[in-house]
């Protein structure tokens, strides 16, 4: 009877024991059971192990859809093992087509084929489903233009706010990444400098000619007023001299 009673109290004391091991591993919480979907009946993101995925505020369309089966693939059922169905960039063009067409000029990362080195490929809580917001993600490399907007004591607006306001993330065709070639983009805010323009009897060739508003104003920061790339005077005279702004 005492060895029955002392069998039953060890295989109590040794289940707790596991137990509270199990808790102390799992940081105070009890693990759910981690059962492969595929043997649960439930898809990867309602089983107890993705979930995570489909709290972000903009979801990539296969994790809102549930179809994880486009993009991976299951080649060891036994042990829950998968593989991309393709790989990047040409997985990514399977739904996303016609991204770099007609594009003579091409981003870094897309260049690359580096896709989910701005885009996270399950969601993401900023826009476009990027790893970070628009700026800072683009100061991640950019980082030369970061410093220099820290430092100046002039800055123009759009750079501030947003890259989009200027930029293309994929490509474009005027090596620039710009929406439009200067001075077009220029006069989608500057709209009272492009009327001056029309409307003078004498142009100013600077204006018109080779860098054209870049001959002058720098589009991210200056240390000088109007977010010149020089000092006035200094500028003034550079252009009456010399040819830097139309080359």
């Amino acid at each position: 009877m005492w060895n029955d009673r002392i069998a039953r109290v060890s295989s109590v004391l040794g289940g707790a024991i596991l137990v509270a091991l199990a808790i102390v591993t799992l940081g105070g919480r009890l693990a759910p059971a981690q059962v492969p979907p595929g043997a649960s009946g439930q898809s990867c993101l309602k089983s107890g192990c993705h979930d995570g995925y489909t709290k972000r505020t903009t979801p990539h369309q296969p994790v809102a859809e549930e179809t994880c089966e486009a993009c991976h693939e299951e080649t060891d059922a036994e042990n829950h093992k998968f593989a991309m169905t393709a790989e990047e960039p040409e997985l990514c063009a399977q739904c996303h087509e016609g991204v770099t067409e007609g594009l003579d000029y091409l981003h870094g990362p897309v260049a690359a084929g580096a896709c989910i080195a701005c885009h996270d490929p399950h969601g993401s809580n900023h826009d476009a489903i990027l790893t970070a917001e628009a700026a800072d993600l683009c100061f991640q490399c950019h980082d030369d233009i970061q410093e220099r907007m820290k430092v100046a004591d002039n800055k123009h607006a759009p750079a501030t706010e947003e890259c989009a306001a200027c930029h293309l993330a994929h490509g474009d065709s005027n090596g620039m990444f710009t929406r439009e070639a200067s001075p077009a983009l220029c006069f989608e805010c500057h709209e009272d400098v492009q009327k001056a323009m029309s409307d003078a009897s004498v142009g100013h060739k600077a204006m018109t000619a080779g860098k054209s508003c870049l001959g002058c104003h720098d589009p991210h920061a200056s240390p000088y007023s109007g977010v010149l790339v020089k000092e006035s005077m200094e500028l003034c005279i550079c252009l009456l001299y010399t040819s830097d702004a139309a080359d």
